[in-house]
């Protein structure tokens, strides 16, 4: 909005992965700034629990800021079994052993068998590596 260079955030501050604004009709991914940088611009910083964007819009321009996070899940409960957990969907039965195992003393072999694929599937260096440069 015209002259509004605070919004509310849609999730906590951590989970903010990628800030995109509608940039003379494209987008544009703006990077993320801890200080007022005069040579830099657009780009985001967060304030009391909002996210500022510098310089302030000078146009309304509807649904012109993207803010990409983590989804928040909300804690597991009986009633929402079926929820989303978090844990990758290839996986997640290792949860569900894991507590029949410990409620139980039974399930220990389908445990072993889903942690030990779980473990080969995740080990060893990741594929891809990020180079930084000063």
């Amino acid at each position: 909005m015209t002259g509004q260079a605070l919004y509310i955030l849609p999730c906590p501050v951590g989970n903010i992965t990628d800030v995109d604004i509608l940039w003379q009709g494209e987008w544009r991914r703006i990077p993320y700034r801890q200080f007022h940088n005069a040579s830099i611009k657009p780009y985001y910083y967060v304030q009391s629990g909002m996210i500022g964007l510098v310089p302030t819009p000078d146009t309304d321009v509807t649904m012109g800021l993207k803010i990409f996070h983590i989804p928040v899940l909300p804690p597991l409960s009986i009633n929402d079994m079926d929820g989303m957990t978090g844990f990758d969907p290839d996986y997640d039965m290792v949860l569900v052993y894991g507590v029949l195992r410990e409620i139980t003393g039974g399930f220990d072999e389908l445990y072993q068998q889903l942690l030990n694929d779980w473990k080969a599937a995740n080990n060893g260096y990741e594929k891809y590596s990020v180079d930084e440069r000063w």
